[in-house]
């Protein structure tokens, strides 16, 4: 079963949207260094969208938002969740067959690139579809402080993602009650820490489940995860830590791309 098909399991599993304060304040530290008042009135592709949270708190402030993601299931599910905003598009697609070319006034993609076979590859689709002068916004694992995930959790990811997935949601609750008592019972100065101690737990369920799901998760360190928009044609790129273990990285689309098109296209038109 491919990734995508695992976590069209898991959001059917776990449908509840949870957008309470205590997931906006997890949308809002991925997001960073944007607010959610920027996005008001601007055009925004939610690549790998999942259910539509992320695209919920986007249409919210007032964005226009196209949405998609490569599991039938879940596009069904997003559809669903966000029918009652008018001002948005949801649609059945891998992030590497994108159609869209400078259309969008910021391209984002959270949780969604480090499962990916080919990370460059995505990031340059979401640079080209979007508008010169606009923003692309990743959230990244970072390798900085995620030791115990990386060499404790990825080898039992190794087999959780090759069980028949049922099994994989039955393991993880065993790792959900741990991770439950730690967060809730015991003192950490840890941000995250912190945030997963306001999450009952059903959200750290699905946490823990989507954590052993994939076949891939990369986690980028800082340096790397600047030069992966960069290499995609990004600048002024900006890396910015969200709960000290993951990466907002965020750039801007060169304006000068699209007096080149303009240019070609009039000289294509003679």
């Amino acid at each position: 079963m491919a990734s995508q098909e695992r976590f069209g399991f898991k959001w059917t599993t776990c449908p509840q949207l949870f957008l309470d304060d205590t997931y906006q304040e997890h949308v809002h530290r991925w997001l960073t260094p944007l607010e959610f008042k920027d996005f008001k009135g601007k055009t925004v592709l939610d690549a790998g969208c999942g259910p539509g949270r992320i695209s919920y708190f986007l249409l919210k402030a007032g964005a226009r938002v196209t949405a998609f993601d490569y599991d039938p299931r879940t596009v069904e599910l997003c559809r669903r969740n966000l029918e009652l905003f008018p001002h948005k598009e949801i649609q059945y697609l891998s992030i590497y067959d994108i159609p869209w070319k400078n259309c969008f006034d910021i391209a984002i993609s959270t949780g969604v690139i480090h499962h990916l076979k080919d990370q460059p590859l995505a990031v340059k689709k979401l640079v080209e579809a979007t508008k010169p002068g606009g923003s692309v916004l990743v959230w990244l694992y970072g390798r900085e402080h995620n030791g115990w995930i990386i060499y404790f959790i990825n080898p039992i990811r190794f087999i959780t993602s090759r069980l028949p997935i049922t099994w994989t949601n039955f393991i993880s609750y065993f790792f959900s009650v741990a991770l439950y008592c730690r967060s809730h019972y015991l003192p950490s100065r840890s941000p995250y820490m912190e945030l997963l101690k306001k999450c009952n737990f059903s959200r750290i369920h699905e946490l823990v489940f989507d954590h052993l799901l994939p076949r891939i998760a990369k986690y980028y360190r800082k340096d790397e995860a600047i030069e992966l928009l960069k290499n995609a044609g990004l600048e002024n790129v900006q890396v910015y830590p969200v709960n000290n273990n993951s990466w907002s990285v965020i750039g801007t689309k060169p304006k000068m791309e699209g007096r080149r098109n303009t240019k070609k296209e009039k000289d294509n038109g003679k």
